[in-house]
């Protein structure tokens, strides 16, 4: 007798309503979605059987949310609802047997089976409400699969995770640390089961980002391990020399970032929440460009429910109160002055408003990303669209042809080729007047602003796209540029030259997200400003550089021999002695620091599934001297001292005598109207580091090996698909890769930064975008104030 094939389950209609830009915001008792019930089982072998309600999201309902790998779409596996069953991928059949109870119904919620994906209007509805969906779930459940030595990688993370790896916060002691983990779980140092974690499909996921933003769990084979273990091993991993995908820990350690900022914002309105940040939808794309997606149109789609500035149903989680209030993120948490200086803005409605943005799986890739375009280029301020336009996009020399030959529009489906300078708030090199809004014309549109300059020589930067270079963070080769440009120089703007590289190479600190957060928030940081905080670190990374450029053979100040070993000499070229400071800049005694509950100091040893680490809190990179002189403070309580009486001359070093054939190299010193830094002291002073040049040598700085190692990593992350380049008048800048010598630099009036524009060659009158760049010496608006010519309309093809 043939066995009865089982009827395929039946989708009700949800009822929900499709909101239009004219109505608004719905409230959210209107909203339904639908929840597995999961019956339990004793066995893991046993058929997995439920039942499907629908509930209404103003009820709170009691729920997890599952965040997975949908795999190839094959439908082979079974999920049994009452009399009818709905075809799974195996990846959820997995999911659904590791979450399954044995006593207990399990309630979750997975979006193969709640969302009808034959229905196109439910499934649009659905994806703009994902946000709220995993927001109200009790708890996300992340599956990553499983593999050989699965378990042994997880639980090598709970050791790596163990606060007695709080030190490795550089190369050699993260190494260490791997090391002793690895030996203690692999029995050697090998590590490629640790790469074949991190190549699980699920790291490379683009709606992992709005599901894993909330907080959530990751469960890999028999064992699991919680997200705060987890991203206290991965900052370990990325310290490392080990060659990891640097794309993928970058990627986790922004999840971490943005799950942090996303829990800022939830905080009550009674409580101080000024300072919170948000996120742009354009922010999100670029800071996560490299997860991937089937669909071209879900780049965009899967990063509504987390953009600040995007008005679509449900797309923020705000309360309906908090979301008539300014809402850009980048202006919540600026300071009165740059407050001020927005409210200037002629055309200031444009920052207030969200930008409507309706899921539509009915249009084509080409129409959703076109109208995103529009829609970004006529409502976000700063021309920030064009940013991300020069980063994804074919080269300009390139033959091949896009659905989107536009190239002011980004084509979001290539890789991205440079980190754009987006929206970085010291930025103003156009000014707070936008004059007049974009013009569009299909398919060109036109902005306003006057030509600055042109390129003289450009120069890419080379081996920064190799698989080394990339997993090792080594530091960029530019020891030749810097000898070429003549460190020991003055610029245009009166600063000598290794001052202007310093800052330069790192785009004065355009990617540093740490700095930004600091620079951005209302609060100050341990009682040191923002402003304060970005302006320490200048001083700093410009010592760092000169420090490391002096060690290289290309300055001709090195006592490196051909084999790498330190000679007893100085070379005999340029009879050069260099005599170092033993301390460095901006160090502190404390390597790292850490918080963690006093009554457990005794406990935190060797950490595993078993043997859980305990809760402890990481101090960001850039706050922990200013939080260790705020420590210390607390502990010694006193009068504190005035800042002049902390400065001294560097007498315990051997000086060379003072005469008129002396040259000296410095930094300036603080204002006195700018508040004091705390916690300086006789052997931590930011300001007192000096340089000094003559024919006796150079005094030099050491930085700590710290030091060289983050402004290694961020010179990489800015310099990678970039150019060096001087300008015709002498201006020093980085801009795309294939910039030439005459391309245009643009000031658009209202940009952030300054443009490099091609001409077209076959229409006349018309310019090729090549993207943002950075020029020292004109990025808060100088450029403005010089007499360079009439304005213009540029036409960008």
């Amino acid at each position: 007798m043939a066995t009865k094939r089982p009827k395929q389950y039946e989708y009700r209609s949800l009822g929900n309503k499709t909101v239009s830009s004219e109505e608004g915001f719905q409230p959210c008792g209107f909203f339904w979605i639908r929840i597995i019930v999961l019956d339990p089982a004793e066995k893991d072998t046993d058929d997995l059987h439920c039942r499907i309600e629908h509930i209404e999201l103003s009820k709170w309902p009691d729920y997890e949310a599952i965040s997975y790998v949908w795999g190839e779409p094959v439908f082979s596996k079974l999920l049994h609802c009452e009399d009818t069953v709905v075809r799974i991928t195996p990846t959820l059949d997995l999911a659904l047997r590791r979450f399954r109870h044995k006593k207990e119904t399990k309630r979750l919620w997975a979006d193969a089976v709640c969302i009808n994906q034959k229905d196109r209007k439910e499934l649009s509805q659905q994806v703009q409400h994902m946000s709220l969906i995993y927001t109200s779930a009790q708890s996300v459940l992340v599956w990553l699969g499983d593999g050989p030595e699965m378990d042994k990688v997880v639980n090598f993370l709970w050791g790596l995770s163990s606060s007695r790896h709080e030190s490795s916060v550089t190369t050699d002691r993260a190494d260490s640390s791997i090391k002793e983990e690895l030996k203690r779980f692999f029995g050697d140092t090998r590590f490629d089961a640790v790469q074949r974690f991190f190549a699980l499909p699920w790291f490379k996921r683009r709606w992992v980002v709005q599901e894993a933003a909330h907080g959530a769990h990751f469960y890999c084979g028999s064992i699991d391990i919680s997200s705060h273990a987890f991203h206290h091993a991965v900052f370990v991993l990325n310290k490392s020399s080990f060659p990891f995908d640097r794309s993928v820990l970058d990627h986790i350690s922004s999840l971490e970032s943005l799950s942090e900022r996303v829990e800022e914002q939830s905080l009550d309105d009674h409580e101080d929440n000024k300072g919170r940040l948000g996120h742009g939808i354009l922010d999100l794309m670029v800071r996560f460009s490299n997860p991937v997606s089937t669909d071209p149109r879900d780049r965009i789609y899967a990063y509504l429910g987390l953009a600040a500035d995007v008005r679509s149903p449900y797309a923020n989680v705000s309360r309906p109160e908090d979301r008539r209030l300014l809402s850009y993120p980048r202006f919540d948490g600026m300071s009165v002055d740059l407050r001020r200086s927005m409210d200037a803005r002629k055309h200031s409605s444009r920052v207030l408003e969200r930008i409507w943005i309706q899921v539509d799986y009915e249009a084509t890739v080409s129409q959703v990303y076109a109208d995103f375009a529009e829609q970004m280029l006529q409502l976000k301020p700063n021309l920030d669209i064009l940013h991300c336009a020069g980063a994804f996009r074919r080269s300009l020399d390139s033959s091949s042809n896009s659905n989107l030959q536009r190239t002011w529009a980004p084509d979001w489906r290539l890789p991205m080729r440079y980190s754009p300078l987006l929206s970085v708030p010291w930025f103003n090199a156009g000014g707070t007047d936008v004059k007049e809004e974009p013009f569009l014309n299909h398919p060109w549109c036109s902005v306003k602003g006057f030509n600055f300059d042109s390129i003289a020589v450009a120069c890419k930067i080379p081996g920064l796209d190799t698989a080394h270079a990339r997993d090792t963070r080594v530091m960029p080769p530019v020891a030749k540029f810097c000898t070429a440009l003549n460190m020991r120089g003055r610029y245009l703007t009166g600063e000598r030259v290794w001052q202007v590289l310093g800052l330069t190479f790192i785009a004065d600190h355009a990617l540093n997200y740490g700095i930004r957060k600091c620079y951005m928030s209302a609060k100050d940081v341990f009682g040191v400003t923002g402003k304060r905080v970005k302006r320490n670190a200048s001083e700093r990374d410009m010592h760092t550089l000169l420090d490391w450029w002096t060690e290289t053979p290309e300055s001709g100040l090195s006592r490196t021999d051909s084999g790498g070993s330190l000679g007893k000499k100085a070379r005999p070229p340029s009879q050069v002695e260099i005599r170092k400071h033993l301390k460095s800049l901006h160090r502190t005694e404390s390597i790292g620091s850490f918080m963690k509950p006093g009554s457990t100091a005794g406990e935190w040893g060797p950490t595993s599934y078993e043997q859980q680490s305990h809760w402890h809190s990481r101090t960001p990179d850039e706050e922990e001297r200013y939080f260790m002189a705020y420590m210390m403070r607390i502990a010694k309580p006193g009068p504190k001292p005035k800042h002049k009486e902390n400065r001294r001359s560097l007498t315990h070093i051997k000086q060379p005598p003072r005469d008129s054939s002396h040259e000296t190299l410095e930094m300036g010193s603080p204002d006195d109207k700018d508040e004091e830094m705390i916690g300086q002291g006789p052997d931590d002073e930011p300001y007192d580091c000096e340089w000094r040049l003559s024919k006796y040598g150079w005094v030099c700085f050491e930085p700590h090996a710290r030091n060289l190692e983050r402004y290694a990593e961020l010179a990489h992350n800015t310099l990678r698909g970039r150019s060096l380049f001087v300008t015709s008048r002498g201006y020093i800048g980085i801009g795309p890769d294939d910039i030439q010598p005459d391309d245009t630099v643009a000031i658009l009036y209202g940009a952030r930064t300054p443009f490099v524009l091609r001409k077209s060659s076959q229409q006349g009158g018309h310019w090729k975008l090549a993207g943002d760049c950075y020029i020292h010496g004109i990025m808060n608006g100088e450029a403005l104030d010089m007499d360079l010519g009439p304005d213009r309309q540029f036409i960008l093809t």
